[in-house]
């Protein structure tokens, strides 16, 4: 394909790219704006891949999700899986776990900020320390 047969750049193809490379937050507002606005033709583009956009404004994100075997339309099936389900390790789950911990923690009793943050190290320690207990 020739740079004059490209079709017509719509703007939607910037939120369609950073959907594609993960979550879109409503802390970049003009790719999160460019979402809600261009929602239908977001849909329309990733349903063709058998995704589907999932927009929750009440949290201010937006990512990709692949259709469930129930929800596949006649046809879809065919369509290659584009993301892998992994299962996690006892390691990188039991961060998680402490990482939820935080979250929930903040969630709960930090109502002076808006971004939970939590100290790497202090974080590492934690996990260390429920690790190395496992090999006990």
């Amino acid at each position: 394909m020739t740079r004059d047969e490209l079709p017509e750049f719509r703007e939607w193809s910037v939120a369609a790219v950073h959907l594609l490379q993960g979550v879109v937050y409503d802390d970049n507002p003009r790719v999160w704006d460019i979402v809600l606005g261009s929602r239908s033709p977001l849909e329309n583009h990733f349903a063709r891949l058998g995704l589907l956009l999932v927009v929750d404004e009440s949290e201010g994100l937006a990512y990709l999700r692949q259709f469930v075997d129930e929800e596949r339309p006649e046809g879809y099936d065919e369509l290659p899986k584009l993301f892998r389900k992994t299962r996690l390790g006892y390691a990188p789950t039991l961060l998680c776990v402490l990482l939820r911990e935080e979250l929930r923690r903040f969630e709960e009793e930090d109502v002076q900020n808006q971004r939970c943050v939590v100290e790497t190290t202090e974080l590492l320690d934690q996990w260390r320390g429920l690790f190395s207990s496992r090999e006990d």
